[in-house]
């Protein structure tokens, strides 16, 4: 009865009861804190995940909006083709480039959208060739054909001298001879060349009397069996 009586006096010294105290203290603090730690870093990745997925496309646009600027593809006042959207740059900012349309529609695109497909300028050089095709038919001369359009082609004083107009048998169609037309202008005076041209063609071809083949479709009808 003695010695447990001691035994239970040493357990109960405050000395003992502090160190034991300290021990198991500390390693709930310990534990707590690696706790608190994991539930911190845990947060903290989330968290950075979440910013990070909702800024890739903002930091897209910017780092392409970088390379826009550095490398400089086209130039406000440009004519451009990108993105699936025609029409003239009116401002080129650090996420996003504002392209005025045809029909005077202002259409804002990504940066990311237009740096990561295929850019055409259309102004970039001081000159650009018209192209197009005239079909004329079988039964018309094609020498006299020729000559005629090449006569109009260069008539017009906004076709350049050099490189020469050309005219040239492009195909043997079905239905007709198809002749390919090509000359240069400035890239200012594109668009209202090739329609005046066209025009003009069009207008001389029906008063020289030279016919546009059409499609021609045979129809066959098959005569009634009779049994």
């Amino acid at each position: 009865m003695e010695e447990l009586r001691a035994s239970i006096s040493g357990w109960l010294n405050p000395q003992f009861v502090g160190e034991l105290l300290i021990a198991w203290g500390g390693r709930i603090v310990g534990a707590l804190a690696i706790f608190l730690i994991g539930r911190l870093v845990a947060i903290v990745g989330a968290a950075g995940l979440a910013i990070g997925l909702a800024l890739k496309d903002s930091l897209s646009n910017f780092s392409s909006g970088v390379m826009l600027v550095f490398f400089r593809p086209f130039k406000v006042g440009d004519a451009i083709n990108a993105a699936g959207v025609a029409g003239t740059v009116d401002a080129i900012g650090m996420f996003s480039t504002t392209v005025k349309t045809p029909d005077n529609s202002v259409v804002t695109v990504p940066n990311s959208l237009i740096y990561s497909g295929t850019i055409t300028n259309m102004t970039a050089e001081v000159e650009r060739r018209i192209s197009f095709t005239i079909s004329i038919s079988y039964e018309d001369d094609l020498l006299d054909a020729k000559q005629m359009i090449r006569d109009i082609v260069e008539s017009d004083r906004r076709v350049r001298k050099s490189p020469a107009p050309d005219v040239l048998v492009q195909d043997l169609l079905p239905n007709g001879v198809s002749l390919a037309v090509n000359a240069w202008v400035a890239t200012g005076d594109f668009g209202a060349t090739r329609s005046d041209l066209l025009e003009r063609i069009r207008v001389a071809m029906a008063d020289r009397g030279f016919s546009v083949p059409h499609e021609r479709v045979r129809l066959l009808e098959r005569a009634a069996q009779v049994e």
